[in-house]
């Protein structure tokens, strides 16, 4: 007969007063004494070690050193990104964070954040490395969040309730750090917005490898191979003109320009920053089929579909005057204006894919922040093809049906979400080398 009695006692192991400390007590920078202290038997705690790294940190971590962005004061650059974001998504806390070994070094901050060291066992932003594809990452309500509802920065401090970053994907697929923004209060967020911040986030991926980009072009031909295609679109996204448009506003207002656009136009940010589009661009004289008339262009806008404008010319002030509102203006030269909607589209062909939780809502015709925003891509001299500029059909083929963030593309074409008569349903526009790409739709499952 065997008699129970009571349950054996786990043997507790020999541990120093240093590593029993409470929580409290432990130094910011502790990933790694928690993870030691773990192995020798402590139980593991998420809000100890921190956000779980990927199998190929190793790696991504020599690509972030390798692009030699650490330690660096804010860059003028991402500062004017991080205030776009500020501005769109209607906060004052927003940051960019480059996830390093066992620290986060923040490049960039505005509001409750600043610049410098952050502890790794409080991350938020370090959870974006866990999806196996890059996935914007949204916590509504960090109390309702096993993984922060203790964290320090939502218990205590700030006070974060709301949290949203989505990944900064490098030119060989490596994650970085993430573009994020908080706030003390619950927030609901959309599929479209999410596509908004991702397309931002492409934007300071541009700027950490454009200095990187500019070394390696002194390689030499054979070198040049070695280095991959990695190199060859950071060269292509760098070059690339951005601007965003608001065309909610009268005029259209240009909310934000690149270091590329300001070089293509010879329009400084402060002027392009003041100045409404019709303002600062001037409408082709002669209306052709490629150029129709300029109500059709606001018909498109304010219809959120994408469209090309083809030899606009742009105004600059006469260098006598200092005035924005110069009379004295002089056509520098003409360009074509490819105009995608921000909420739905990709920045361009050369931006990777970057994931939606399946679980967001599309974004909705009302919603305040993705409705009127485009990006434009700015480009001298060179005519597009306006029903493919995109990437979507001029003419979707259904009825009722409306074409929402992209999924992903790949070599036959690109995946979006859509609604069709109220159902969710993915859309895949195929690109067989027709003058209009055909579109596809089937019920979507997440």
């Amino acid at each position: 007969m065997t008699v129970l009695g009571a349950p054996r006692q786990p043997k507790r192991p020999n541990l120093s007063d240093e590593e029993l400390q409470p929580l409290e007590d432990m130094g910011p920078v502790s990933d790694a004494k928690s993870c030691h202290s773990s192995s020798r038997g402590l139980p593991y705690r998420a809000i100890n070690t921190g956000p779980p790294k990927p199998p190929c940190n190793r790696d991504r971590v020599a690509r972030l050193r390798e692009l030699d962005v650490l330690d660096k004061p804010p860059d003028p650059e991402i500062e004017h990104i991080v205030q776009l974001a500020c501005m769109v998504f209607g906060t004052e806390n927003a940051l960019v964070a480059l996830l390093e070994g066992e620290r986060i070094f923040i490049r960039n901050a505005t509001g409750n954040f600043s610049a410098g060291d952050f502890p790794w066992r409080y991350s938020f932003c370090g959870y974006t490395l866990v999806p196996k594809n890059p996935t914007a990452m949204v916590i509504e309500d960090a109390l309702e969040d096993a993984r922060f509802r203790n964290n320090a920065f939502v218990t205590g401090g700030f006070g974060v309730r709301f949290y949203v970053g989505t990944p900064l994907v490098a030119s060989d697929g490596h994650r970085l750090g993430t573009l994020c923004f908080a706030d003390a209060a619950p927030r609901k967020f959309d599929a479209g917005r999410c596509s908004i911040l991702n397309n931002m986030a492409e934007l300071v991926v541009r700027e950490l490898e454009r200095v990187w980009a500019l070394r390696h072009t002194r390689l030499a031909a054979a070198q040049m191979q070695q280095v991959g295609q990695g190199l060859l679109r950071a060269m292509d996204c760098f070059q690339e003109a951005i601007m965003m448009v608001d065309v909610r506003e009268p005029g259209w207002r240009i909310m934000h320009l690149n270091q590329a656009a300001i070089q293509q136009t010879g329009v400084t940010r402060e002027v392009g920053l003041a100045s409404r589009f019709w303002g600062l661009f001037e409408a082709p004289k002669q209306q052709s089929p490629a150029n129709p008339a300029e109500a059709d262009w606001r018909a498109a806008a304010a219809a959120r579909k994408a469209f090309v404008l083809h030899d606009a010319a742009v105004h600059t002030a006469d260098s006598a005057s200092t005035s924005a509102a110069s009379s004295s203006s002089v056509v520098q030269c003409r360009f074509s204006l490819r105009f995608r909607r921000a909420a739905t589209e990709a920045l361009d062909a050369n931006t990777p894919a970057i994931g939606i939780p399946s679980y967001m809502p599309m974004c909705t015709p009302d919603s305040p922040s993705g409705a009127g925003l485009f990006f434009m891509s700015v480009h001298e001299t060179m005519r597009v093809n306006s029903a493919s500029a995109s990437g979507m059909p001029a003419e979707l083929p259904f009825e009722s049906l409306e074409l929402g963030p992209m999924l992903g593309k790949g070599g036959y074409g690109v995946v979006y979400r859509g609604l069709w008569n109220g159902q969710r349903v993915a859309v895949k526009v195929i690109d067989d080398g027709a003058s209009v790409p055909r579109a596809v739709a089937c019920p979507w499952r997440p």
